[in-house]
């Protein structure tokens, strides 16, 4: 389906390991957890005190690519020439790296800002007009809930000088750990199962992991690396760099220009009959976004923005048929959930032909269960067997949380399955298409109560599914199960030990799961967590139990087209994705089928890949494979400019008096 780029020619070099093991020692271990324990302490403060850019927003997180730079620069470089015997090793940097990317999600979006949000959230919002202390409350389960009127005043308006009411928060926050555990042993076993294949067999690209083990390509990286000397690295850097400054300048002096790059073209389309199905489009350019785009192979960012436009097709085309967002015709037929549908159908079916394609492996680690034999490699993050008996257990551990939470274990299989399939297609997705902002529009409990109405689902079972939705399946941003993957193809190229790593990695789980909840609730507790993220602590609760409580008073009907839409999109993707793999002249990835209609496709992606898209193709137009492996290193050095570039500013805007919030598109 996806193929490697094969001018990826330093990640090439990175994946044929040299001889010799790497030289993994306690230090890197100790160091990794160390600024594992400073990134639970540091991420919260920034961005919940400082309102500035959250370090994990994205599959490439900020803070741990910030991180990584610094130790190369100025920290191994110094140590090389102060005491060479101290530098630290590319297979050490790697080692931490991975630990810091696959926990850093969890501090804030990923899971703990929602979760500690839902807790608390319908009896603050509860009002005699809502009615959630009547519809709601009833249903949400004492274990999850704190619901003590001072202690949920505190936490949204703050109590300065008050001690914090940690003790209520100790039930919710071990109950939601218990949930998220089950969960992340589940995608764990699950990538470890599937990595051999996506790595070594299909040899999906991993731009996203490309980043860091580029970054740490040598034995002891260094400013001095080769990556490092490259002119194009330089100049791919600097464009975001300026960008930014331009940005500090026009803050402190506003007639000094400056320009987020982001267009309404839909402007003009508004009031204009069918075209105004086409007035939510919009053009947005991100140098980081256009840097990772460019290490794509051509098929995939022709993808991303092909079939965005087609998804724009779509919209006009139902449009002049009379099927618009207003009128008679939408109360027939709505077009945005037809498209939904498609694309949940595109999803769902991408995850079975990738289950399908890795049943030989997955049906050997069950077996081990029964005493088959099944190979056995070192470098695997967890035996076969292992990984088998993790799938169970974390399933049965999910299932017995939703039991008793009040949930119908038919209903929750069904939501955990659509949920599962989703996260293995955005995994996909930012496996073999490096996209920054994997989306979904319609949600697990969406889908199924469009299919089958709300009715048919008993008032705990929506609650619970509304719960969960919030910290575990709103942001496919940071879903672990992405971070799971390529974290192993970090490992993959460093050649890391499988178990080691693997154990480093659930070290740094436990380490952020641990400490970060308390220290949002000191934040929350200090300064009022309605000063934070309005859409974290206020807006996101306003539409999830707003809806739940919605279709718990008069619960919606099933939308009988809805089938259609789900059909017609997994027989697309299966469409696609045989001609991608029969025809050599079908130059076209089926990957952007399933974002055609997402925000985060239209809103932040599509210009950016059709930018790096037309870059690549001309570059090997001109000067073929060997100028534009020549060139690669600019596209590098954009990603690496514009993370670097935030992570300095997070820290030293305070300095300058800049009290505004980063966007993560800035």
């Amino acid at each position: 389906m996806d193929t490697i780029p094969r001018a990826a020619s330093r990640q090439g070099q990175a994946d044929r390991s040299p001889t010799g093991a790497p030289r993994l020692r306690a230090r890197g271990i100790i160091l990794g957890c160390a600024l594992v324990i400073a990134l639970a302490f540091l991420m919260p403060y920034i961005n919940l005190s400082l309102r500035k850019y959250d370090w994990a927003f994205r599959p490439l997180p900020t803070g741990p690519v910030f991180v990584l730079f610094l130790l190369i620069w100025p920290v191994n470089t110094l140590l090389r020439r102060l005491r060479p015997r101290w530098t630290l090793t590319s297979s050490e940097l790697l080692l931490i790296y991975a630990m810091m990317a696959i926990c850093a999600g969890l501090a804030y979006e990923g899971l703990w800002g929602y979760a500690l949000d839902y807790s608390a959230y319908p009896f603050y919002a509860a009002s005699p007009e809502n009615r959630w202390g009547e519809l709601l409350a009833p249903h949400i389960p004492p274990w999850l809930q704190v619901s003590e009127p001072e202690a949920v005043r505190g936490f949204y308006e703050g109590a300065p000088g008050l001690p914090v009411p940690y003790r209520l928060w100790v039930t919710p926050v071990i109950s939601w750990s218990a949930f998220a555990l089950g969960l992340y042993l589940f995608f764990f076993s699950l990538g470890s199962l599937l990595r051999r294949d996506w790595i070594e067999a299909e040899r999906l690209s991993f731009p996203i992991a490309a980043v860091p083990t580029e970054m740490a390509g040598e034995d002891t990286p260094t400013i001095a690396s080769a990556l490092f000397r490259s002119p194009f690295l330089w100049a791919g850097f600097a464009l975001p760099v300026v960008q930014s400054l331009f940005q500090i300048a026009h803050a402190l002096a506003p007639a000094v220009p400056y320009s987020r790059m982001f267009y309404n073209l839909g402007r003009g389309f508004t009031g204009q009959g069918p075209w105004e199905a086409l007035s939510g489009t919009t053009a947005y350019v991100g140098l980081d976004t256009v840097g990772l785009f460019g290490l794509l192979p051509v098929e995939v960012s022709l993808s991303l923005w092909l079939f965005y436009l087609l998804n724009r097709v779509e919209l006009f085309t139902f449009a002049a048929l009379g099927y618009g967002q207003e009128g008679f015709g939408a109360r027939l037929f709505s077009p945005d959930a037809f498209i939904n549908y498609q694309e949940a159908g595109g999803c769902i079916m991408l995850a079975a032909l990738v289950i399908w394609r890795s049943r030989g492996v997955i049906a050997s680690a069950f077996g081990a269960l029964v005493g088959r034999r099944a190979p056995r490699d070192p470098s695997d993050p967890v035996s076969r067997p292992g990984a088998a008996l993790g799938l169970l257990v974390g399933g049965v551990v999910m299932a017995v949380w939703a039991r008793r939470a009040g949930c119908d274990l038919g209903v929750f299989a069904a939501f955990i399955g659509i949920f599962i399939a989703y996260s293995l297609a955005m995994a996909r997705l930012v496996a073999a298409g490096g996209v920054y902002v994997p989306d979904v529009s319609l949600a697990p409990r969406d889908l199924l109560t469009g299919l089958t109405g709300a009715a048919r689902f008993s008032p705990g079972s929506l609650t619970v599914l509304g719960l969960i939705q919030g910290p575990f399946v709103r942001s496919y941003k940071v879903n672990l199960l992405h971070f799971f993957l390529n974290d192993f193809k970090i490992m993959h190229s460093a050649r890391l030990p499988g178990r080691l790593a693997a154990v480093c990695l659930w070290v740094a789980l436990a380490l952020m799961m641990v400490i970060v909840p308390w220290v949002i609730l000191h934040y929350a507790y200090r300064d009022g967590s309605l000063n934070f993220d309005l859409w974290m602590f206020r807006d996101a609760g306003d539409v999830e139990f707003g809806q739940l409580a919605s279709s718990l008073s008069m619960p919606e009907a099933p939308m009988a087209y809805l089938p259609t839409g789900l059909a017609c999109g997994a027989a697309a993707m299966a469409g696609l994705t045989w001609l991608n793999a029969r025809f050599v002249w079908w130059s076209l990835s089926p990957i952007g089928f399933v974002l055609g209609g997402t925000w985060g496709l239209g809103q932040r992606m599509w210009t950016s890949a059709f930018i790096a898209w037309l870059a690549v193709v001309s570059l090997r137009k001109v000067g073929g494979l060997r100028l534009y492996r020549t060139v690669r290193p600019m596209f590098l050095g954009m990603v690496i400019g514009h993370l670097v570039m935030m992570g300095f500013r997070s820290l030293f805007d305070p300095v300058l008096g800049l009290r505004m919030h980063l966007s993560a598109w800035e």
